[in-house]
C-alpha cells in the first residue's frame, strides 16, 4: 500500500506480481497500489472481498482499503456491507472507512462506541476516529484524554486531537514513552506486552503531534536498554516524521511501517476484543 500512497510507479512490475499473491491481504494491498497508479481494472476485487470473502479479517482489510481510496461512490457499497456484516471487526472497520469519507452516521456510531464503559471498545473507537480525522470527535477526544484511567484510551485521544491540529496532549504522550506500571494479575496480557503497547502508542501519538521538542524524549526511548523492537520502530517513525515536518528539505517518504495496534487489549484489562 505504501508504494501506491507515495506514487512509486517505478515499482509497478513488482506490484503487479504481488497482485497475484496467494495471501489475500498482500493481493488487496497490491490492487490498491495499482488503483493509485491509475490502473483501476481490478479495483472491483476489493469490493468483492468486502462483500464475499469468508475471512472476517480480509473483509475488514478490504473496508480499510476502500476508506483509503475514498470518494462518495464508496458509501453505498460500504453501507451495504455494514448491513450484511455479522462480525465486529469488519463492522468497526467499515465504520472507520465511512467516517474517513465523511459519513455522519458512521462518525456518530464511533463516537457512541468511544463513550463505552468497556475499555477496549472505547480505545478501538477512538483510534478509528483519530484515523478518520473526524472533527465531530473533538469533544470526546478531550473528555477521554482528561478523564480515562486507561493509558491506551488517553493516548488514542491525544493522537486524535493532534490529528485535528490540537497538540495539547504532548506532555502526557512524552511521559507515556517511559510507561512502566503494568498490571500483574492478567496472564493473558503479560506486563512486558502492556509496557510495549503503551509506549508504542505514545510514539504514535507523538508522530501525530509532530513537535520537535519531543525529539530528545524519543531519542531516550529509542536508546533505552531492553526496549522492544516494536517500540523502537514506532519511536523511529515518530522521530522521522517530526523531522520531516520541521525540515521538509530532508523529507524521506520511506517511513517504517508500524501497525496502529499490536493488540486490542488494554493494560490490565482481562478481556480481549475478538473479530
Amino acid at each position: 500500500m505504501a508504494a501506491g500512497e507515495i506514487g512509486a510507479t517505478y515499482l509497478v512490475d513488482m506490484v503487479r506480481t504481488r497482485a497475484e499473491h496467494a495471501n489475500p491481504h498482500v493481493r488487496l494491498a497490491a490492487i490498491f497500489a495499482l488503483h493509485k497508479f491509475g490502473d483501476t481494472s481490478r479495483t472491483s476485487e476489493i469490493a468483492n472481498a468486502l462483500l464475499n470473502h469468508k475471512d472476517a479479517k480480509v473483509r475488514a482489510n478490504a473496508a480499510f482499503i476502500l476508506g483509503r481510496i475514498g470518494g462518495k461512490q464508496q458509501i453505498k457499497l460500504l453501507k451495504t456491507a455494514l448491513r450484511r456484516e455479522k462480525k465486529d471487526l469488519p463492522k468497526m472497520q467499515i465504520l472507520e472507512a465511512l467516517a474517513t469519507i465523511g459519513d455522519r452516521y458512521a462518525t456518530e456510531r464511533l463516537i457512541f462506541e468511544g463513550y463505552s464503559e468497556v475499555p477496549q471498545q472505547s480505545a478501538v473507537a477512538l483510534m478509528m476516529l483519530a484515523n478518520a480525522k473526524a472533527d465531530m470527535a473533538e469533544e470526546i477526544f478531550w473528555f477521554r484524554m482528561q478523564s480515562s484511567k486507561w493509558p491506551e484510551i488517553q493516548l488514542q485521544a491525544v493522537r486524535g486531537l493532534a490529528r485535528l491540529g490540537q497538540p495539547q496532549g504532548r506532555a502526557y504522550a512524552i511521559k507515556a514513552l517511559s510507561f512502566n506500571s503494568p498490571v500483574d494479575d492478567n496472564p493473558k496480557d503479560p506486563p512486558q506486552q502492556q509496557i510495549s503497547r503503551v509506549r508504542g502508542l505514545a510514539a504514535l501519538a507523538l508522530e501525530s503531534v509532530g513537535d520537535p521538542e519531543a525529539l530528545p524524549a524519543l531519542k531516550r526511548a529509542f536508546d533505552q536498554p531492553g526496549q522492544s523492537n516494536y517500540v523502537r520502530i514506532a519511536v523511529a517513525r515518530a522521530a522521522i516524521r517530526t523531522i520531516n515536518l520541521c525540515r521538509p528539505d530532508l523529507a524521506d517518504e520511506n517511513l517504517p511501517i508500524v501497525p496502529d495496534r499490536p493488540t486490542h487489549r488494554l493494560a490490565g484489562d482481562p478481556n480481549r476484543a475478538e473479530p
